[in-house]
């Protein structure tokens, strides 16, 4: 493994939205699922990913972060937005 990633190699598995054309369908189906026109299941199924990776994906484009800290700082800011004490 040191050797592979010395000369540059790909080391474990490719991301789900780097495959080929995964950009372009993703475009298509991401203003979908943002204004619920689409729920993440059925994007996901149309994609061939799992759910998760398409909540990420709206995560991500809304800067959410994920995990369990990232679950934490987002209720923080909802209740500094909401002017909580």
């Amino acid at each position: 493994m040191a050797r592979a990633k010395k000369q540059g190699t790909a080391i474990g598995r490719p991301e789900a939205l780097r495959r080929n054309g995964m950009a372009d369908k993703l475009s298509e189906l991401r203003p979908l699922v943002q204004n619920g026109t689409m729920i993440q299941r059925e994007a996901a199924r149309t994609l061939g990913v799992g759910r998760a990776t398409i909540a990420r994906m709206v995560a991500a484009r809304k800067g959410i972060k994920n995990g369990a800290l990232g679950a934490l700082e987002n209720s923080v800011i909802r209740l500094v937005a909401k002017g909580a004490p």
